[in-house]
C-alpha cells in the first residue's frame, strides 16, 4: 500500500501485491518509478523513492485533492 505523504504518481510493483517493508523505515524491495517521467528519475531531474517523492517537490501531487 502507498503511504498517505507519497505523490500520486509515484508506483512501485508493491503497491498493487500488497507487500510492505517489514520495519518501519525499511526500503522497499523493487525500485520506484514515476508515472509522469516514466522512469526511475522524476520530472524535476531527481530520484524517485517513498522517501523522495513528497510535497517539496515541484512535480509532487496529493494523492487525495481535498
Amino acid at each position: 500500500m502507498k503511504p498517505l505523504h507519497a505523490c500520486y504518481y509515484l508506483n512501485n510493483k508493491s503497491f498493487f501485491c500488497g507487500l510492505e517493508p517489514k520495519r518501519e523505515g525499511e526500503e522497499l524491495a523493487t525500485p520506484c518509478w514515476c508515472l509522469r517521467s516514466h522512469d526511475a528519475i522524476g520530472p524535476d531531474g531527481r530520484e524517485v523513492s517513498v522517501r523522495a517523492c513528497g510535497p517539496d517537490r515541484p512535480c509532487y501531487r496529493p494523492e487525495v485533492q481535498l
